[in-house]
């Protein structure tokens, strides 16, 4: 069309109507020409003598070697996002890749079960598992119970009492904390909102363990022996147990963390109506709640 070619013609790369030598974008990407093809072998460019593979520095094992941006390597570096142990093989096990100590599997950041020195641990991208995954709760690698009295929250951190060990744990989650009649509000791993409540009251408990925002309701009367109350909003997470507004309670009562024992709910946890509808906008049918 009267224009210089800047194509493949027939397999063979021109720029400028003429046969690619060195480095040229075709489009693409940039490529290593020789005589207009992606050059695979020892070749020099402004860098120096390198070694190509499809018009790229080889990175990864050509020939028996191991090469990284062209150059043979002796290990211990990433290639083609493999990382290689001094041996020149994919590393397997704990190793410093320059930048921190990483948990790997045939050369990848290992994510799932494995063996390291401390037994079987979980593995989130080569590092102890901290947090919510596939179901299950892990510190350190090892699975917790984070509904187990001896965890607390904390200015958003998770803590043991009798360990004194901490995490910061991600996910979404309701946590709802007996002793301290608080709820906190967990999205991504970051707690968002620390709310006072009222629980049950010592003859009518609230339910302690793992569970799930069953449902989300508006404008709702819950009834039991004796009594049927209105509420705005209604989030059950076990059988009858649930979140809700309650009016009926004073102010006072979300500011004194012992009103439960005399004031408490018959098992439900309430809420100050100003608060209850940050709740319900930040929570989803299925979320974990977590009472303790």
């Amino acid at each position: 069309n009267g224009k210089y070619a800047n194509a493949y013609i027939d397999e063979i790369f021109y720029t400028e109507g003429k046969i690619a030598n060195g480095w040229y974008d075709d489009g693409t990407d940039w490529y290593f020409f020789q005589k207009g093809k992606k050059y695979n072998g020892f070749g020099t460019d402004a860098n120096g003598r390198r070694y190509f593979v499809n018009g790229k520095y080889a990175n990864g094992i050509y020939d028996g070697k191991l090469y990284k941006d062209g150059l043979v390597s002796k290990g211990q570096t990433y290639a083609n996002g493999v990382f290689y142990d001094e041996n020149i093989s994919p590393a397997n096990g704990w190793y410093d890749d320059g930048y921190d100590w990483y948990f790997f599997k045939n050369g990848e950041k290992h994510t799932g079960n494995a063996t390291d020195g401390n037994g079987q641990r979980y593995f989130v991208n080569g590092k102890y598992a901290n947090g919510f995954y596939d179901g299950k709760s892990y510190l350190d690698g090892e699975e917790v119970d984070l509904a187990d009295s001896d965890w607390y929250v904390s200015d958003g951190v998770w803590r043991s009492r009798d360990t004194g060990r901490s995490c910061y744990v991600n996910g979404d989650f309701i946590v709802i904390s007996l002793s301290d009649q608080k709820l906190w509000i967990v999205r991504n791993g970051h707690i968002i909102s620390r709310i006072s409540i009222v629980s049950g009251k010592p003859v009518s408990p609230t339910v302690i363990g793992n569970f799930r925002v069953l449902s989300k309701e508006y404008s709702r009367i819950l009834r039991g022996p004796g009594y049927a109350s209105w509420v705005q909003y209604w989030m059950p997470f076990y059988g009858d147990y649930g979140i809700h507004d309650a009016n009926w309670q004073p102010s006072s009562a979300f500011s004194n963390s012992n009103y439960y024992r005399w004031g408490g709910s018959h098992g439900c946890i309430n809420v100050q109506p100003s608060e209850m509808g940050y709740i319900y906008s930040n929570s989803y049918v299925g979320m974990r709640v977590i009472v303790y």
